[in-house]
């Protein structure tokens, strides 16, 4: 009776030890999956702020090059060559910029589809 008695207790044991484990491993599973999303989430709000900021530049730099081409139209008049000088300076500025802003949307939209990856292969 008393070698049964182990038994059952060593069998007790070890299928306590397997359901902590896998209800450990659950646990895990889930929150790097919440972890996953959530992280998915705010860089996919990321890449829509960086969408609105690369607009925006867009249109700024549309309307500093229109305003550009109305300065060469009226002529080469002392101060306003200085000023379409600096403009052009400008607009190759916020031409690198908004190469910049680009390569850090879309890294940032590479890294949310990782992500997306990594929630779908734990499913």
């Amino acid at each position: 009776m008393d070698v049964q008695c182990r038994q059952l207790a060593i069998w007790l044991w070890v299928a306590d030890k397997e359901l902590t484990e896998h209800v450990e491993f659950t646990y895990l599973k889930d929150k790097m999956k919440f972890w996953f999303t959530r992280a998915r989430t705010e860089d996919q709000a990321f890449v829509v702020l960086m969408h609105d900021i690369c607009l925006e530049l867009k249109i700024k730099m549309h309307k500093t090059r229109r305003l550009i081409a109305e300065l060469k139209a009226l002529g080469e008049v002392g101060d306003a060559v200085t000023l379409l000088n600096h403009m052009r300076k400008i607009v190759g500025r916020e031409s690198a910029k908004l190469a910049v802003l680009e390569q850090l949307s879309a890294s940032t939209d590479v890294a949310m589809r990782l992500k997306d990856g990594y929630v779908t292969d734990m499913e």
